[in-house]
């Protein structure tokens, strides 16, 4: 570690005293019986609000958070799980999920055909380094697929280095059926709901293939609506394909969008790729035709300039123990500035463009040389700065984890990047968390 570098506990040790009083233990979770609970669930039912869960690699069965403000962190290796659930979230709690992927099963519940519910919370949830995959639609029922992660009713949902993947809509069942043409699932379904994204995918469903009446309709990377809000940095998103028929008076459909953001709704897109999916294609008729291609961008979205290069610290660093370190090369252009802000808080602050969205909390943390951190209540808080970018737009950070305090067995720390690029001005990258756990566990 470079002379005066500041370690992450010297952030916690800091910020402790303004913070809630929390539990802060940790659970251990492992499938094999090693661990404290050998479910992801009967860890949050023992667990209290600070509290972090720590998943040993291993296949889980789904599980729901329920108020609860806790991390849950993948500890190495691979964490397969159904539907991740969050519910009733209050205002200032924070649920962190890192490293988890999720898929839904075949069913009909929408609650447990998604790879991620969240609904109704007020409070603050951070994904970072996990996959949602949306159930394909039962091919004896007339269904959608079932989207990658259904948002409702949620202030604060971001979304960092995911991917979320709409299921397939596989019946056979057409828009001749009834009044409804089913679908492909979105990758990311919000309505009545903030969310933000960077360095993310959204991929959609396809429209199913019929050889009896019309195929299915495409799904859209992402679709928002009733109100909501979507700013995503640097992301992909791609519409289903609609799918196609042999049937001689049946129709192909339309492909879906990247992004369809409807009325009353909006999504700012930030130097984003976007994909539309493809019409079906039709047996000839003398009526019958195929679908159309889908757009892009579709209904309210912006389109703004910028580049991945723009955020810091994507690569997942996972839990450190006491005294071990991270070391991340993050790129940006030569000549620009880094920072990062720190808390142990979340919230939702928007300045006066897209790319400045502020995700944590005050009060903030100032890293000074250790052992003289301490917290800066300030509306922008004052930056920690990590460096200048070299000639080739690289900088190499490190990130060491000192000694907790006794009797806490682990903390989390949320950060985000400040950029400051050589052309001028400022954005805000990525929000990410970290975990530093206690050396024995």
């Amino acid at each position: 570690m470079r002379p005066g570098m500041p370690t992450l506990a010297s952030i916690f040790l800091a910020a402790i005293s303004a913070a809630p009083s929390l539990a802060n233990d940790v659970h251990i979770v492992n499938v094999a019986g090693a661990g404290d609970f050998p479910t992801i669930q009967q860890a949050l039912n023992s667990a209290s609000d600070g509290d972090i869960v720590l998943v040993r690699p291993g296949i889980y069965p789904s599980f729901v958070v329920d108020d609860l403000d806790v991390t849950i962190i993948a500890d190495g290796g691979f964490v397969y799980t159904g539907t991740i659930r969050a519910r009733n979230l209050a205002a200032g709690k924070v649920l962190v999920i890192d490293g988890l992927d999720a898929q839904g099963a075949p069913t009909s519940s929408p609650s447990s055909a998604r790879g991620a519910f969240f609904i109704n919370c007020a409070g603050s949830i951070r994904v970072q380094h996990s996959s949602f995959i949306g159930a394909d639609s039962l091919s004896v029922d007339p269904e959608d697929g079932w989207d990658g992660a259904y948002v409702e009713d949620c202030l604060d949902v971001s979304f960092t280095d995911c991917l979320l993947v709409g299921g397939i809509d596989s019946g056979e069942y057409g828009a001749n059926t009834g009044s409804d043409a089913y679908g492909g699932g979105y990758g990311l379904y919000a309505t009545s709901s903030l969310v933000s994204m960077f360095a993310s995918e959204a991929r959609a469903g396809d429209g199913h293939f019929s050889v009896y009446w019309d195929g299915g309709e495409g799904g859209d990377g992402a679709r928002v609506e009733d109100g909501s809000r979507l700013i995503a940095h640097s992301s992909t998103f791609e519409g289903g394909d609609g799918g196609g028929t042999t049937f001689n008076l049946g129709f192909g459909q339309d492909g879906g969008h990247g992004v369809y953001a409807r009325t009353g709704s909006s999504a700012d897109l930030i130097g984003c790729t976007l994909i539309a999916g493809q019409g079906g294609t039709t047996h000839s008729c003398g009526f019958c035709g195929p679908g159309e291609d889908g757009y892009p961008d579709y209904g309210n979205t912006t389109l703004h300039p910028g580049d991945v290069r723009d955020l810091c610290l994507i690569p997942r660093v996972g839990a450190l123990q006491e005294g071990a370190s991270a070391v991340l090369t993050v790129n940006s252009y030569a000549g620009s500035r880094a920072s990062m802000i720190y808390s142990l808080g979340a919230d939702r602050r928007e300045f006066s463009a897209p790319d400045r969205l502020l995700l944590l909390a005050s009060p903030f943390v100032r890293l000074m040389p250790a052992p003289a951190p301490r917290p800066i209540p300030l509306a922008l808080p004052s930056r920690n700065f990590l460096g200048v970018f070299n000639a080739t737009g690289s900088l190499t950070v490190t990130f060491q984890a000192d000694d907790l305090p006794p009797g806490l067995e682990g903390e989390r720390i949320l950060a985000q990047p400040f950029h400051v690029p050589t052309t001028g001005g400022w954005n805000l990258g990525a929000p990410t968390v970290m975990v530093v756990l206690d050396s024995g566990i």
